[in-house]
């Protein structure tokens, strides 16, 4: 699971359990300002990460995709576990390390209201 929170003007994204202890990075943290946009990610995730290995992942498909992947020549983070991918959400983002971030969030609704809150923009 991850764990996304807003503090200040910077977007926090945390890996937690297992995946925060075996994973690097397992903290991102990218300003709002290079936030482009914000959805629910259950349509993307269910497309699955194929894509190039880029840095450490750990990739079992339809199971587990967690870590750094090139899609469509832009380096993507995955954080999805397990076959339920409804509680998804993805951030494309702009003048970053990467493109895109596909997070599994305990509650997606929350977590685009936050970014609602913060001013970015929010695809439902």
């Amino acid at each position: 699971m991850t764990e996304v929170e807003i503090r200040g003007d910077t977007l926090v994204v945390r890996l937690t359990g297992f995946l925060g202890l075996v994973m690097w990075p397992s903290r991102l943290t990218v300003p709002l300002s290079a936030v482009r946009e914000a959805g629910p990610g259950q349509r993307i995730a269910d497309a699955g990460s194929g894509g190039h290995f880029r840095g450490m992942m750990i990739f079992v498909p339809w199971l587990i995709s967690v870590g750094s992947f090139v899609q469509r020549g832009r380096r993507v983070f995955w954080s999805v576990v397990g076959r339920d991918r409804s509680n998804t959400v993805v951030v494309e983002l702009t003048g970053q390390k990467y493109a895109r971030l596909v997070l599994q969030v305990a509650d997606p609704g929350a977590v685009l209201d936050a970014l609602a809150g913060a001013r970015v923009p929010v695809v439902r």
